[in-house]
């Protein structure tokens, strides 16, 4: 039996998860809190990053956006040579 340090409630030594810095080799949270602290964790991380990865998705959004943009403008350069290079051959025929 050992006590956990965060619940204080005493559980067997199997309900604690290895930590080879801690005397016993058991860590001093039971799964329980630790898995307890790792979803609090997780979750304050995507809180804070949601705004970032947004920002990031908008950005290259815009990239794509202008880059789609100055490839038909030059779809549409190439589409008008062709059609002065059709009427140049047309006058010569």
């Amino acid at each position: 039996m050992k006590t956990c340090r965060h619940c204080g409630e005493q559980k067997a030594t199997d309900e604690f998860p290895a930590n080879r810095r801690c005397r016993d080799g058991l860590s001093s949270w039971c799964r329980a809190c630790h898995d307890e602290a790792s979803e609090r964790s997780r979750i304050k991380k995507v809180e804070r990053e949601a705004p970032i990865i947004e920002a990031q998705r908008k950005e290259a959004h815009a990239q794509w956006m202008a880059e789609w943009r100055a490839s038909l403008r030059e779809r549409q350069k190439q589409i008008a040579r062709n059609r002065r290079a059709l009427e140049r051959r047309k006058q010569v025929a």
